[in-house]
């Protein structure tokens, strides 16, 4: 900081008044002042020409300059001034109106050659016999210096400061406020407080501010500034020139805290939707998509499943959404898409979470941006039971300003862990009552069927035992037989209730001869149609299936029945000339039981669809050409 002295300089008005100080008039006769007059004055005072040429200096200029007497006159007075402050001088005296005084502060030489900082005074007393200017100076280099060090101060604090005084008027700007609102003290320095902070009126701060000056008490409070999108802490101190406030962006605290406090909200409602036993499945999925939407600010929320074989390449599959809320043209549930045009097929791809707000320059696939065009995404995958289910992911048309912070991609992380969770639940519970309806059978058929041979086998034991007739021993035999079929369908039924792992392309024609060979076909004959044809399935239960086909066709139709196989274009058919399945029992033909023959188990066709269920097909009952049954299966 430059170390140099100020002077004070005041011009007298024609009356001899001034800002300053009164004297008495000056007047010039034949270049002579009144030496006694302008002696007496206590600062330094100098009289110009019109050119701007010293004519004078008074007695006071030699003790508060260090000049000796009449030194300066004939010395042009812009000399004096250091060369930065010259063009504001001068613009002063340009300015100077008759009998008006204008002030300014600037750097003048003294008479050891040192800079020092003066208050000038310059008067155009024109009703005077002086036919020029009349200057005073004083002598403010320590109270310019002490100014310095407060502004230093302030400059060289942590928080941002400003000052403003009674009329609401900026009176001092420090470095971190230039810094941190962007603006320059030069020009804002004098303007009213309402044109510095555009949108501070009607606000938080306007009324703080107001509650402040009018008290008298400090005030300590944080608000908002809505030009900026940015949270201040501040702190006001009243005085008697006006307010110092001291303020800190504490925007990031702020988010963090509207953040931890809407994660806290969010987790609550998480676990209340996952904790209501009173929700099915698919109720709380919805209600969860909508609480992602909400905690993450998105519009779209859905769940997908994704069909990929293992031995497929990368991005080649289907995605199928299973459930969203939100509106958007393609994203609709149950429609399907191929996976090379799905977000999702990045985020199978990765153990993490695939985030993005600026899909052109991303990892987004192109095809995948062309179609359904999400600026903003944000998704997971699903692991139920060690495979890839899908994907849970939320995303919008429009770009997201900032990135996802930490909190919101941990929310999205246990909504991905809850709904792979719920999923898998789910699928248990399906199991269960699957398991549940298979052991309802066994009990019936141990309690019913069961029991009505065994009851034939001990009766007729019993009459044997008593007549000595071998015709009832026949009797038990036959009990005794029926009652193994059943044990044998039985634990068949039970096996077959599973799920299907891994299949592989099987001969159906080759599969169909082997299992008609299993069978007492009587007079009854078999032709396969597709020959080389294949089907992908589990050899050993495809056989079982076809088995119980034929035994159903024989069982229920003439000894010369004729059975057909072929191929459809998405599956499978078995048909026959027999009497066929009437069709108002072809909807209960599946059910464990239920048989048209004496003799018959009721597990047969039971058998038949539990294996077309495990590998994932659908069968469905009709009738043939020839007026007999004809069963389709066809890959979901």
């Amino acid at each position: 900081m430059p170390s140099y002295p100020v002077l004070s300089a005041h011009v007298y008005r024609a009356d001899g008044g001034s800002q300053a100080s009164r004297a008495a008039p000056v007047r010039v006769e034949n270049g002579d002042f009144e030496s006694d007059v302008l002696g007496a004055i206590s600062e330094a005072v100098l009289v110009t020409g019109r050119e701007g040429r010293i004519v004078y200096q008074s007695p006071s200029v030699s003790s508060a300059f260090g000049y000796e007497d009449d030194e300066l006159v004939g010395e042009q007075t812009l000399d004096l001034v250091h060369e930065e402050d010259r063009e504001e001088i001068a613009a002063l005296v340009e300015r100077i109106g008759p009998d008006s005084t204008e002030q300014s502060e600037c750097r003048i030489v003294d008479g050891t050659g040192s800079w020092r900082w003066a208050e000038l005074s310059v008067t155009d007393p024109v009703e005077s016999s002086i036919d020029g200017y009349v200057v005073s100076a004083r002598d403010v280099t320590e109270e310019v210096h002490a100014r310095w060090d407060r502004e230093e101060l302030l400059d060289r604090m942590a928080e941002a400061f400003f000052a403003i005084d009674t009329d609401w008027h900026v009176t001092h700007v420090n470095r971190h406020t230039e810094s941190l609102l962007g603006v320059e003290a030069a020009e804002v320095v004098g303007k009213p407080l309402q044109e510095v902070f555009p949108g501070g009126l009607d606000s938080t701060f306007d009324e703080e501010f107001r509650d402040a000056m009018a008290t008298g008490e400090p005030r300590q409070f944080e608000g908002y500034y809505e030009p900026l999108d940015s949270w201040f802490a501040v702190a006001v101190y009243p005085g008697e020139t006006g307010l110092s406030v001291f303020f800190e962006d504490v925007t990031d605290r702020k988010q963090t805290e509207l953040a931890l406090a809407k994660n806290e909200k969010a987790l609550r409602d998480l676990h209340d939707v996952a904790a209501d036993k009173e929700l099915a499945f698919e109720e709380k999925l919805v209600r969860l998509l909508d609480l992602g939407c909400d905690r993450l600010d998105l519009r779209l929320g859905f769940l997908t499943q994704i069909e990929q074989s293992s031995d497929a390449p990368d991005g080649v599959g289907t995605q199928r959404v299973v459930e969203v809320q939100g509106d958007h043209e393609l994203l609709v549930r149950g429609e399907s898409c191929p996976l090379s045009e799905a977000y999702c097929q990045r985020t199978i791809e990765t153990d993490d979470l695939m985030a993005t707000r600026n899909p052109e320059t991303e990892w987004v696939p192109e095809e995948a941006y062309d179609v359904f065009g999400l600026e903003t995404y944000v998704g997971g995958k699903l692991i139920v039971d060690g495979e890839i289910y899908g994907t849970l992911c939320f995303a919008d048309t429009v770009p997201r300003e900032t990135p996802f912070r930490s909190d919101e991609e941990a929310f999205v992380e246990l909504l991905v862990e809850w709904m792979a969770y719920e999923l898998e639940r789910k699928r248990r519970e399906s199991r269960l009552e699957q398991q549940n309806d298979r052991l309802d059978a066994f009990a019936s058929m141990v309690s019913h069927d069961l029991r009505n041979p065994l009851t034939v086998a001990q009766g007729n034991l019993d009459l044997a035992a008593d007549s000595g007739e071998e015709e009832h021993l026949a009797i038990v035999a036959e009990s005794l037989d029926r009652m193994e079929r059943l044990i044998d369908d039985m634990l068949l039924l039970a096996r077959e209730g599973q799920d299907v792992g891994d299949t592989d392309p099987v001969d159906l024609g080759s599969v169909a001869r082997d299992a008609w060979g299993f069978v007492a076909t009587k007079s009854a004959t078999l032709e396969v149609v597709c020959e080389g044809c294949t089907v992908a399935a589990d050899r050993d239960r495809l056989l079982q299936l076809l088995e119980n086909c034929f035994r159903n066709s024989i069982d229920h139709g003439q000894a010369d029945v004729h059975v057909r196989v072929d191929q459809l274009d998405d599956g499978f058919l078995l048909e026959d000339d027999g009497p066929g399945i009437p069709p108002d029992v072809r909807d209960s033909v599946f059910e464990t039981g239920v048989t048209s023959e004496e003799s018959g188990t009721g597990f047969g066709l039971a058998i038949v669809e539990r294996i077309a269920t495990a590998h994932g097909w659908t069968v469905t009952v009709g009738e043939s050409a020839e007026g007999g049954a004809r069963f389709e299966f066809r890959a979901d």
